[in-house]
């Protein structure tokens, strides 16, 4: 393996974040395989045990695949190869030592394994169960003991999104909000712990309109479109309440780890934590039921 340069690393670094934005937009449809098979845990779990990672490069096994398959997932995943790339505080430089970039390599195999793993449990299913597309796509036909009405997949779209909703409010603005600290921000060690926030939020609404892009939707075919036809306004509610959000969290400075003792930042980060929540209890109190009696 060649030794990294600044070219290399500042590549590495670019792919991790362009990765995380396309999975922290996929949180809200983390049900399914990717926790029942325990896939999103081994990509994403948080905060890294940096303990436990100082003991692997300190120890003198060899780094096998095996090796990172008996890791805890705190020891793996998305943030600890984060915190090897970046470093603790953004502020990684060369050289890397050999353990490293053992650790690294086999780190990276690991993560793409297991993101294959989740790919195909989706397209194709694994582990002799049926691809989960089709699982989900067949919800209310009399052999789908997952989804035994069309009702129950309505309620699992929501469902995903009112946990995506809540882990950002609660847990990713919430906890680090109280401690005043980077300690708890997801992903503070590359400064992009704002990006996750806007990203999940993002992930949030496009499960509810049915879309990825603007130019990806597919008109009727939408939680958005079906809320609509149900109560016209309480879709147009929720529309101005995800509004809201991104115009709250356009307003943080970025990096945000490195404002987090700034009183107008702290004031803005619970201006956003209020936006987040207001838009849960719309779907809690609101759209759930309203699925519940009508889907």
């Amino acid at each position: 393996m060649l030794p990294p340069d600044e070219g290399t690393l500042k590549a590495a670094r670019k792919a991790w974040i362009e990765t995380r934005v396309v999975w922290e937009q996929s949180e809200a449809f983390a049900f399914g395989p990717a926790g029942s098979l325990g896939y999103d845990g081994d990509l994403d779990d948080w905060p890294v045990n940096e303990v436990d990672v100082a003991a692997v490069l300190k120890d003198s096994k060899p780094i096998t695949p095996e090796l990172i398959n008996s890791l805890q997932t705190t020891q793996k995943g998305f943030h600890t190869i984060e915190l090897l790339l970046f470093g603790t505080n953004s502020n990684k430089v060369l050289p890397f030592s050999p353990r490293e970039l053992e650790y690294l390599k086999y780190l990276t195999l690991a993560f793409d394994q297991t993101a294959q793993n989740l790919k195909q449990s989706w397209v194709a299913g694994v582990q002799g169960k049926p691809a989960y597309q089709t699982v989900f796509a067949t919800a209310g036909e009399s052999q789908n003991s997952a989804y035994p009405t069309q009702k129950a997949a309505v309620e699992e779209i929501v469902q995903g999104i009112m946990g995506c909703l809540d882990e950002v409010g609660k847990e990713k603005i919430g906890v680090p909000l109280t401690a005043k600290t980077t300690d708890k921000l997801e992903s503070r060690f590359s400064y992009t712990s704002l990006e996750d926030f806007k990203n999940n939020i993002q992930g949030a609404e496009n499960a509810y309109r049915g879309q990825i892009t603007d130019s990806s939707s597919k008109g009727g075919e939408s939680l958005s479109a079906w809320v609509a036809q149900q109560d016209p306004q309480l879709d147009q509610k929720i529309q101005q309440e995800f509004q809201a959000i991104q115009t709250a969290l356009a307003a943080l400075p970025k990096p945000i780890e490195t404002q987090m003792t700034d009183p107008a930042t702290l004031t803005q980060l619970k201006v956003s934590q209020d936006a987040i929540l207001k838009v849960f209890e719309t779907f809690e109190d609101q759209v759930l039921p309203l699925v519940k009696a009508k889907a």
